[in-house]
């Protein structure tokens, strides 16, 4: 895989195996490089029906030329298919791929959509709770199983690792289980990270050009589907973010609770998601993924929509859903018998549902299964769904812009926002997608504006050698040298060692700027 190669696509031509995009000034597609490397990329670009865009050729090229990649674009641009060419490599090459993931749904997801492109032989999945296939080519699992595997014995002839939402690596909780499979991985396995867009994936790519190898960095800001953002007040009316900027729009709910104009009094903080449904509705906006941040919200929301009784399927839609439930039941009779399995069967029957990390796996399928058919067409569920689960939609609606943690009540960052609002928009579908924000009278206008319109955060490590991580090191016989080195190796540490060069370096220019003045 080390020759070099170009290729040629629309115009676009990779060469020289940096990651690099020129020109085709001679007009012509062409491709140099290996017979199988070209041959293995003309297979890979006919299984698909549209042209590849200029980063994924970009992204391609790179995996040939035998190097890293990382790639930082929006939700719901293809990023998937990047990962898709290094498990064709490595099946033709006869090594073993880890394809990562940070939730048990978006993994089982993974391996049953590898499963049917594969076969059942090359396919096998690892989590807390599932182990199918663990000597399988194609090795589906959590980030936190490939972490222990690392620090353990290892995967035999493994090639390959791809950090699905690699993004992950700035959460609080769970990132430094990212930058450990980064540093612990062999120096000969290829990394593939696919992000949601940060601003520092140039910083995050030198880092790891030093701690493992070099990888190439590519950047690619643009949503294959332009989106739209507008603001739901409490009497569900749905406005124009740009009209509202403006002051051009009368938002009910900024200000103090009380009369509107129309002369009714709201008591609640956001609007009821029944009256803000009707709304989208009556816009042409569904099927729609309604997020909030709690599972109780989400079930109270679904408990609102069936008291209103309003069905949003048609007889014959609800016919195929209870025909589609039997199948499920018989198939898993475990999923039916909680209280809200049912609850979520009775909201499946008008077109909803609801879906968080309390739903059993297998009625999480089913619903995920109705909604990619058009027969659930409003979900209600926590951010957990904005991970990569691939449930596209028409619109994406946001209850507020704060949200609770292990610290207390926060903001959303403009890259969780993002994150979440990427799943509107189904490309070749829908010519724009729609982002709804339901005003929460606590937010404010103000704050609501600043979170829409902020820039994209940087990746800040979260790096945390705890205890689990220390005993695993240990547990191989490894001396405590290796653990300073880990912790030294970090990206916290390659940042913090950044920032005080940075520092250092003002200090001297203020220093000769105070000399100079003498």
């Amino acid at each position: 895989m080390g020759t070099t190669m170009r290729l040629a696509l629309g115009g676009v031509v990779l060469g020289g195996g940096d990651g690099q995009v020129e020109d085709d000034h001679a007009g012509e597609p062409t491709t140099r490089g290996t017979v199988v490397e070209v041959e293995r990329f003309e297979r890979f670009r006919a299984k698909f029906p549209f042209p590849l865009d200029d980063f994924q050729v970009e992204a391609i090229g790179a995996i040939e030329a035998d190097q890293s990649v990382i790639v930082s674009a929006p939700t719901g641009s293809g990023k998937t298919l990047v990962a898709e060419y290094a498990i064709q490599c490595a099946l033709e090459t006869g090594r073993r791929i880890a394809y990562t993931t940070p939730l048990k749904a978006l993994s089982n997801q993974k391996f049953n959509d590898f499963t049917r492109a594969y076969g059942a032989d090359k396919v096998g999945i690892l989590t807390g709770d599932v182990k199918v296939n663990p000597q399988a080519q194609v090795l589906v699992m959590t980030t936190e199983i490939l972490r222990n595997a690392l620090f353990g014995s290892g995967l035999d002839d493994l090639g390959y690792i791809v950090l699905d939402e690699c993004h992950y690596m700035g959460d609080e909780g769970r990132g430094t289980v990212w930058e450990e499979i980064i540093v612990g991985a062999p120096k000969d396995v290829l990394l593939v990270g696919l992000s949601a867009t940060v601003a520092n994936v140039k910083e995050i790519a030198d880092w790891i050009s030093i701690v493992h190898r070099p990888i190439v960095p590519i950047y690619h800001p643009d949503r294959p589907v332009p989106l739209h953002y507008s603001i739901a007040d409490l009497a569900g009316d749905i406005h124009d973010i740009g009209e509202v900027r403006k002051g051009r729009a009368h938002v009910v709910g900024d200000e103090t609770r009380g009369q509107d104009d129309r002369g009714r009094w709201y008591t609640r903080r956001v609007v009821d998601p029944t009256v803000l449904i009707e709304a989208l509705d009556a816009r042409g906006w569904l099927p729609a993924i309604y997020f909030i941040f709690s599972r109780a919200g989400c079930e109270r929301a679904m408990q609102d929509v069936l008291a209103d009784g309003r069905p949003l399927i048609t007889r014959e839609q609800r016919r195929e859903v209870d025909a589609i439930i039997g199948e499920a039941v018989a198939e898993s009779p475990s999923i039916g018998e909680s209280t809200l399995s049912q609850a979520v069967f009775q909201g499946l029957r008008i077109g909803v549902a609801t879906h968080h990390a309390g739903i059993l796996p297998g009625l999480k399928r089913l619903i995920e299964t109705l909604f990619e058919r058009g027969l659930c067409r409003v979900v209600f569920a926590t951010e957990t769904m904005s991970l990569g689960i691939h449930m596209p939609a028409r619109a994406v609606v946001l209850q507020g812009v704060t949200k609770r943690t292990d610290r207390g009540f926060r903001s959303l960052t403009h890259n969780e926002l993002t994150q979440m609002a990427g799943r509107a928009g189904r490309r070749g579908i829908d010519p724009e997608g729609q982002c709804v924000i339901a005003l929460d009278a606590r937010d404010g206008l103000e704050d609501l504006l600043r979170v829409v319109d902020g820039a994209p955060e940087p990746i800040e490590s979260q790096f945390k050698l705890g205890y689990g991580s220390v005993a695993l090191l240990l547990g191989t016989g490894a001396p405590p040298e290796l653990l300073r080195k880990r912790i030294e190796s970090s990206f916290g540490q390659y940042q913090n060692l950044k920032r005080i060069r940075e520092m250092e370096a003002e200090v001297r220019a203020l220093e000769d700027a105070l000399e100079r003045a003498r």
